[in-house]
């Protein structure tokens, strides 16, 4: 039988919940909506590192409220921002409520208060919910809340890395015929948005400024696809929430509609407003994907190509003296098969073998009771990739590939565009069993093919390369294959065994390249990070 929550624990949490659920729905179903998302700019904007110079005018506190620094008693968590705003969109008005609310919108206070409860609210939902047999689940899930935020979405490698390989070929062929402008000017004018939006809470949709260059139209071209009006948002939030009922009471994991639309037209005057302008930032990297998935699977395959020639350039430019070789056919032509993505090789023999996957990683897949499931296409490219690792060992112990020498410890490694399967042993364990059950009664893959396989995000890869000379990824990578780091990140691994850190390199590719309007972005650019 599963394990639950003694009765005694349900009880209790059962009643906070009570007791303070209403209390914030109260607050938010009080506030008048425009008031309430301005008083979420100036929080986030008097508490980020970015470049700014109004955020303090619109808000009352007290001083040590200005800060940055994330453990501040005073801060108040960028993901609690967005839930607040998903919450406020998602509730109804009370009745008869006041034309500018009945709640002080101008006073740090008031969402601090806010805070205050939310957390209460979800440590009770921790007590209903959480279990012996599912807290393992939990970790993921706050890692994938909170990562993004923590990194910042604003900044030119994540710039770089998204745009190489969403920004290119047939993905930026069908970008442009969908929405008639090119990758390059939409994120340059997201670019503006993002350093507009965050020094005013509120600016015209004419926007006169256009130090990039940007084609005529891009802009409002731009505000049509990542803005809706107020009660269209709510219109967008509630359709996201779909079945999620109670939501006060399941605040935790919310899906978030300013993941797509981050800005938001006031019905009054038709000026806009982002209340968390990192999320532009987040529209044009990551949000990209909602604008090439309708290109159909030629459009997907270009992006999953692009992204397996990342994983090999960005080895390569770090560690120049490993060699990554691209995928090539082998065997004969009644049975003809493919190296893996990426062969790492150095000192004339394969020294590890990569697995690259692009899937979106879908909200599903990340805060699901059953992520196996109801992430299902993400999860099978996944033990896809499992199998085609261990099949190819199997073909390098039985002679069938012998192009390149293979070491005998050579890691197993799937690389993923985004965070997935961080902190969660249980859920890469469960793709390990699904693959296993793929490969019983195949006896041509023997046990010592089935390696203990690493995950890991390109973005955690890349930042184990940046600080790792070639001799010591090749080490983490070798530590993370051992069972009791399972769940780990690279970093994780490599500070748990102690392997020193070296100076941090550049990184080696110009954006520039990419969007070349990017040269005129120096003197403006905010730096988004919690």
């Amino acid at each position: 039988m599963p394990a639950r929550p003694s009765r005694p624990r349900i009880d209790l949490s059962r009643k906070k919940l009570q007791k303070l659920a209403p209390k914030l729905a109260e607050l938010l179903r009080r506030a008048d909506d425009l008031s309430f998302l301005q008083l979420a700019w100036a929080v986030n904007g008097i508490q980020s590192n970015m470049l700014t110079s109004d955020a303090k005018r619109f808000i009352q506190g007290p001083p040590e409220a200005v800060t940055s620094d994330i453990s501040s008693p005073y801060f108040i968590y960028k993901w609690e921002i967005e839930t607040f705003v998903t919450l406020l969109l998602a509730l109804p008005k009370e009745p008869n409520l006041s034309p500018r609310g009945d709640v002080d919108c101008r006073k740090y206070g008031t969402l601090a208060y806010g805070a205050n409860l939310l957390r209460k609210i979800e440590d009770a939902e921790t007590g209903l919910l959480i279990t012996a047999d599912n807290i393992l689940l939990e970790m993921p899930r706050i890692a994938y809340r909170q990562f993004g935020w923590q990194r910042g979405y604003f900044n030119s490698e994540r710039m770089y890395r998204y745009h190489f390989v969403y920004g290119q070929g047939l993905c930026a062929e069908y970008f442009k015929s969908a929405h008639g402008l090119s990758i390059e000017d939409f994120a340059l004018a997201c670019v503006q948005l993002l350093v507009t939006l965050f020094r005013r809470p509120w600016i015209t949709r004419d926007i006169q400024d256009n130090p990039f260059g940007i084609a005529p139209n891009a802009m409002a071209l731009t505000l049509k696809m990542i803005s809706r009006q107020l009660p269209e948002m709510r219109e967008e939030t509630i359709k996201l929430l779909g079945d999620h009922k109670d939501i006060v009471t399941r605040s935790s994991y919310l899906p978030s509609s300013l993941r797509r639309f981050p800005i938001i037209e006031s019905p009054r005057n038709g000026s806009i407003i982002s209340p968390l302008p990192e999320l532009i930032a987040f529209r044009a990297t990551a949000g990209l994907y909602y604008d090439i998935r309708g290109g159909g699977q030629a459009v997907i395959n270009d992006a999953n190509h692009r992204f397996e020639k990342y994983c090999r350039m960005i080895i390569k430019a770090r560690c120049p003296r490993l060699e990554a070789l691209e995928t090539e056919k082998y065997g004969s032509r009644k049975a003809s098969f493919e190296t893996p993505d990426v062969l790492i090789k150095d000192r004339g023999e394969v020294v590890a073998v990569l697995e690259c996957k692009a899937a979106k990683v879908t909200f599903a897949a990340q805060y699901a009771e059953d992520p196996l499931t109801q992430g299902r296409q993400t999860v099978e490219q996944i033990i896809k990739g499992i199998v085609q690792l261990w099949r190819f060992f199997s073909h390098v112990r039985r002679g069938i590939y012998s192009s390149q020498p293979v070491a005998a410890d050579a890691p197993a490694v799937i690389v993923t565009m985004e965070q997935w399967g961080v902190a969660s042993n249980t859920l890469q364990a469960s793709c390990l069993a699904e693959a296993l059950k793929r490969v019983e009664g195949d006896t041509d893959i023997a046990e010592e093919d089935k390696k203990q396989v690493v995950f890991t995000s390109v973005e955690s890869l890349d930042d184990v390369l940046a600080t790792s000379d070639d001799d010591k990824i090749l080490a983490i990578l070798r530590k993370a294959t051992e069972l009791k780091y399972a769940g780990w990140t690279l970093d994780g691994v490599r500070d748990n065994c102690k392997i020193e850190k070296s100076e941090r390199k550049r990184y080696p590719f110009n954006i520039r390249e990419l969007l070349p309007g990017w040269e005129r972005l120096a003197p403006r650019a905010p730096r988004t990070s919690a």
